[in-house]
Protein backbone atom coordinates (compact mmCIF):
# COMPACT_ATOMS: atom_id res chain seq x y z
CA UNK A 1 0.00 0.00 0.00
CA UNK A 2 1.34 3.37 -0.88
CA UNK A 3 1.49 6.02 1.74
CA UNK A 4 -0.14 9.27 0.62
CA UNK A 5 2.37 12.23 1.70
CA UNK A 6 0.23 15.35 0.72
CA UNK A 7 -0.22 17.54 3.69
CA UNK A 8 -3.05 19.25 4.33
CA UNK A 9 -3.06 22.88 5.43
CA UNK A 10 -6.14 24.99 6.71
CA UNK A 11 -7.04 27.92 4.94
CA UNK A 12 -6.79 31.00 6.20
CA UNK A 13 -11.19 31.05 7.39
CA UNK A 14 -10.25 28.16 9.47
CA UNK A 15 -11.39 25.27 6.65
CA UNK A 16 -9.52 22.51 5.54
CA UNK A 17 -10.04 20.21 2.44
CA UNK A 18 -8.05 16.75 3.82
CA UNK A 19 -7.23 13.46 1.78
CA UNK A 20 -9.54 11.15 4.57
CA UNK A 21 -12.63 12.97 4.23
CA UNK A 22 -14.52 14.01 0.33
CA UNK A 23 -15.80 17.42 2.25
CA UNK A 24 -14.76 20.27 3.33
CA UNK A 25 -13.38 20.54 7.20
CA UNK A 26 -13.96 23.62 9.40
CA UNK A 27 -12.10 24.21 12.90
CA UNK A 28 -14.12 24.11 15.80
CA UNK A 29 -12.79 25.40 19.40
CA UNK A 30 -14.42 24.55 22.29
CA UNK A 31 -16.06 27.95 22.60
CA UNK A 32 -17.54 26.93 19.23
CA UNK A 33 -19.25 23.59 20.64
CA UNK A 34 -20.54 24.78 23.50
CA UNK A 35 -22.47 27.52 21.36
CA UNK A 36 -24.10 24.68 19.52
CA UNK A 37 -25.27 23.29 22.91
CA UNK A 38 -23.11 20.16 23.11
CA UNK A 39 -22.83 19.68 27.27
CA UNK A 40 -19.07 18.07 26.59
CA UNK A 41 -16.29 18.94 24.03
CA UNK A 42 -15.06 15.06 24.22
CA UNK A 43 -14.99 13.05 20.32
CA UNK A 44 -13.33 10.19 18.78
CA UNK A 45 -11.08 11.41 16.00
CA UNK A 46 -11.93 9.74 12.62
CA UNK A 47 -8.37 9.83 11.58
CA UNK A 48 -6.45 7.92 14.50
CA UNK A 49 -9.55 6.33 16.46
CA UNK A 50 -8.08 7.88 19.69
CA UNK A 51 -10.35 9.66 21.85
CA UNK A 52 -10.04 13.51 22.01
CA UNK A 53 -11.06 16.84 23.43
CA UNK A 54 -11.45 20.55 22.48
CA UNK A 55 -10.43 22.26 19.28
CA UNK A 56 -11.13 19.93 16.55
CA UNK A 57 -11.28 19.76 12.43
CA UNK A 58 -15.14 18.93 12.33
CA UNK A 59 -17.60 18.26 9.19
CA UNK A 60 -21.48 18.92 10.39
CA UNK A 61 -22.87 17.20 7.39
CA UNK A 62 -21.05 13.83 8.20
CA UNK A 63 -20.38 14.32 12.27
CA UNK A 64 -16.64 13.64 11.07
CA UNK A 65 -13.87 14.48 13.31
CA UNK A 66 -10.33 15.18 13.51
CA UNK A 67 -7.78 15.92 15.90
CA UNK A 68 -5.58 19.15 14.97
CA UNK A 69 -2.20 17.09 14.53
CA UNK A 70 -3.59 14.32 12.85
CA UNK A 71 -5.44 17.33 10.07
CA UNK A 72 -2.24 19.15 9.53
CA UNK A 73 0.43 15.91 9.89
CA UNK A 74 3.01 15.86 7.11
CA UNK A 75 3.64 12.91 4.76
CA UNK A 76 6.97 12.11 6.68
CA UNK A 77 8.70 13.60 9.50
CA UNK A 78 11.72 13.81 11.83
CA UNK A 79 11.42 13.20 15.67
CA UNK A 80 13.47 12.80 18.41
CA UNK A 81 11.32 10.09 19.67
CA UNK A 82 12.45 7.69 16.89
CA UNK A 83 16.10 9.85 15.59
CA UNK A 84 17.66 7.00 13.39
CA UNK A 85 14.90 7.20 10.62
CA UNK A 86 11.91 9.06 9.11
CA UNK A 87 8.79 8.96 10.27
CA UNK A 88 5.84 7.77 7.38
CA UNK A 89 2.60 8.63 7.49
CA UNK A 90 0.50 6.00 6.54
CA UNK A 91 -3.52 6.07 6.24
CA UNK A 92 -5.58 3.07 5.77
CA UNK A 93 -9.13 4.20 6.23
CA UNK A 94 -11.94 2.29 8.27
CA UNK A 95 -11.87 -0.15 5.43
CA UNK A 96 -8.47 -1.76 6.01
CA UNK A 97 -8.70 -2.06 9.41
CA UNK A 98 -8.04 -5.42 9.99
CA UNK A 99 -7.24 -5.65 13.91
CA UNK A 100 -3.20 -5.56 13.51
CA UNK A 101 -1.53 -5.67 16.55
CA UNK A 102 0.52 -2.45 16.07
CA UNK A 103 0.55 -0.85 19.78
CA UNK A 104 1.83 3.35 19.37
CA UNK A 105 5.79 3.01 21.17
CA UNK A 106 5.12 5.73 23.03
CA UNK A 107 1.65 5.24 24.58
CA UNK A 108 1.14 1.66 24.45
CA UNK A 109 -2.64 1.95 22.70
CA UNK A 110 -3.21 0.46 19.50
CA UNK A 111 -2.58 2.81 15.96
CA UNK A 112 -4.94 2.44 13.25
CA UNK A 113 -6.24 4.15 10.61
CA UNK A 114 -4.17 7.05 10.44
CA UNK A 115 -0.46 6.80 11.85
CA UNK A 116 3.21 7.10 11.48
CA UNK A 117 5.34 4.02 11.20
CA UNK A 118 9.45 4.17 10.83
CA UNK A 119 10.55 4.11 6.92
CA UNK A 120 12.53 1.94 7.26
CA UNK A 121 9.99 -0.97 8.52
CA UNK A 122 7.19 -2.91 7.52
CA UNK A 123 3.14 -1.27 8.69
CA UNK A 124 2.22 -4.58 9.93
CA UNK A 125 3.56 -6.43 12.77
CA UNK A 126 3.89 -10.12 12.80
CA UNK A 127 4.49 -12.86 15.91
CA UNK A 128 8.22 -14.43 16.10
CA UNK A 129 9.38 -11.62 13.14
CA UNK A 130 12.70 -9.95 13.96
CA UNK A 131 12.26 -7.01 11.12
CA UNK A 132 12.27 -3.64 12.83
CA UNK A 133 8.77 -1.47 13.78
CA UNK A 134 8.22 1.49 15.50
CA UNK A 135 4.77 2.73 15.51
CA UNK A 136 3.01 6.35 16.82
CA UNK A 137 0.07 7.96 16.90
CA UNK A 138 0.18 11.45 15.00
CA UNK A 139 -0.56 13.08 18.02
CA UNK A 140 2.22 11.39 20.39
CA UNK A 141 4.49 12.56 17.61
CA UNK A 142 3.47 16.20 19.14
CA UNK A 143 4.99 15.57 22.56
CA UNK A 144 7.99 17.69 23.63
CA UNK A 145 11.41 16.79 24.97
CA UNK A 146 10.54 18.29 28.30
CA UNK A 147 7.32 20.92 29.71
CA UNK A 148 6.60 22.69 32.81
CA UNK A 149 3.72 21.68 34.87
CA UNK A 150 1.68 23.09 37.91
CA UNK A 151 2.80 19.65 39.56
CA UNK A 152 6.13 20.72 39.53
CA UNK A 153 6.73 24.30 39.98
CA UNK A 154 10.81 23.77 40.37
CA UNK A 155 11.81 21.44 37.81
CA UNK A 156 10.93 20.98 33.52
CA UNK A 157 9.42 17.37 33.20
CA UNK A 158 11.41 15.23 31.17
CA UNK A 159 9.85 12.27 28.45
CA UNK A 160 11.64 9.21 29.09
CA UNK A 161 11.05 6.18 27.17
CA UNK A 162 11.46 3.72 30.13
CA UNK A 163 10.15 5.19 33.65
CA UNK A 164 13.44 4.94 36.40
CA UNK A 165 11.13 3.68 39.07
CA UNK A 166 9.72 0.13 37.43
CA UNK A 167 6.15 0.17 38.22
CA UNK A 168 5.91 4.16 38.92
CA UNK A 169 2.50 5.80 39.55
CA UNK A 170 1.02 8.72 36.99
CA UNK A 171 0.91 11.72 39.91
CA UNK A 172 -2.32 12.82 38.05
CA UNK A 173 -4.81 9.53 36.52
CA UNK A 174 -2.69 7.73 39.83
CA UNK A 175 -2.62 4.63 36.99
CA UNK A 176 0.78 2.69 36.81
CA UNK A 177 3.36 4.07 34.12
CA UNK A 178 4.16 1.14 32.21
CA UNK A 179 7.75 0.10 31.77
CA UNK A 180 7.24 -0.50 28.27
CA UNK A 181 5.63 3.18 27.34
CA UNK A 182 7.24 6.40 27.54
CA UNK A 183 6.70 9.45 30.71
CA UNK A 184 7.19 12.62 31.59
CA UNK A 185 9.29 12.40 34.72
CA UNK A 186 11.39 14.65 37.37
CA UNK A 187 13.91 12.49 38.69
CA UNK A 188 14.91 14.73 42.16
CA UNK A 189 10.79 14.39 43.06
CA UNK A 190 9.91 11.29 41.80
CA UNK A 191 7.06 12.59 39.78
CA UNK A 192 5.35 10.24 36.75
CA UNK A 193 3.22 11.62 34.32
CA UNK A 194 1.12 9.39 31.36
CA UNK A 195 2.16 11.85 28.15
CA UNK A 196 -1.29 11.96 27.50
CA UNK A 197 -2.49 12.83 31.00
CA UNK A 198 -0.44 15.82 30.67
CA UNK A 199 -3.33 18.29 29.69
CA UNK A 200 -5.97 16.33 32.19
CA UNK A 201 -6.74 18.63 34.97
CA UNK A 202 -4.45 18.56 37.76
CA UNK A 203 -5.80 18.30 41.77
CA UNK A 204 -3.65 19.54 44.42
CA UNK A 205 -4.37 16.66 46.76
CA UNK A 206 -2.79 14.48 43.89
CA UNK A 207 0.39 16.13 44.55
CA UNK A 208 1.95 13.35 46.33
CA UNK A 209 3.16 11.28 44.16
CA UNK A 210 2.04 7.30 44.41
CA UNK A 211 4.55 4.93 45.76
CA UNK A 212 6.87 2.96 43.49
CA UNK A 213 6.22 -0.25 45.36
CA UNK A 214 3.86 -0.16 48.35
CA UNK A 215 4.30 -2.22 51.72
CA UNK A 216 2.77 -0.61 54.23
CA UNK A 217 -1.02 -0.40 55.44
CA UNK A 218 -1.28 3.18 54.76
CA UNK A 219 0.38 2.55 51.28
CA UNK A 220 -2.34 -0.32 50.60
CA UNK A 221 -5.05 2.32 51.41
CA UNK A 222 -3.66 4.44 48.90
CA UNK A 223 -3.11 1.88 46.15
CA UNK A 224 -7.23 1.00 46.87
CA UNK A 225 -7.43 4.69 46.83
CA UNK A 226 -5.96 4.47 43.18
CA UNK A 227 -7.63 1.83 41.55
CA UNK A 228 -11.22 3.38 42.71
CA UNK A 229 -9.79 6.95 41.37
CA UNK A 230 -8.49 5.10 37.99
CA UNK A 231 -11.83 2.79 37.73
CA UNK A 232 -14.07 5.64 37.99
CA UNK A 233 -11.99 7.82 35.52
CA UNK A 234 -12.34 5.07 33.26
CA UNK A 235 -15.68 5.10 33.43
CA UNK A 236 -16.24 8.76 33.14
CA UNK A 237 -14.23 8.63 29.76
CA UNK A 238 -16.31 5.25 28.42
CA UNK A 239 -19.32 7.04 28.91
CA UNK A 240 -18.10 9.93 27.38
CA UNK A 241 -16.52 7.87 24.25
CA UNK A 242 -20.29 6.28 24.00
CA UNK A 243 -21.94 9.84 23.67
CA UNK A 244 -20.07 10.86 21.57
CA UNK A 245 -20.74 7.93 19.15
CA UNK A 246 -24.19 8.25 19.78
CA UNK A 247 -24.18 11.51 18.93
CA UNK A 248 -22.88 10.97 15.90
CA UNK A 249 -25.20 8.13 14.79
CA UNK A 250 -28.20 10.54 16.01
CA UNK A 251 -26.72 13.11 13.48
CA UNK A 252 -25.65 11.16 10.50
CA UNK A 253 -29.90 9.95 10.40
CA UNK A 254 -30.94 13.31 11.10
CA UNK A 255 -29.41 14.66 7.59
Amino acid sequence: MAPRTKTSLPEKNGTLRHFTHPHVLIKQTFEDIQHEGYDNDEFECDGCSAAGSGARYHCKQCSFDLHEDCATCPGFLTSFIHPNHPLERIWEGPENDHCQLRPCDVCGDQVKGLFYKCSSGAAEKRYNDESHYFFIHPTCSKFQPQLHHAIDENHPLRLQSVPVIPDAWCAICRKLVSSSSWSYRCDPCGINIHPQCVTLPYIKYHQQARPSRPSGPSQRQQVADAEADADALAAAKYQAKMRAKTNKFILKHLI
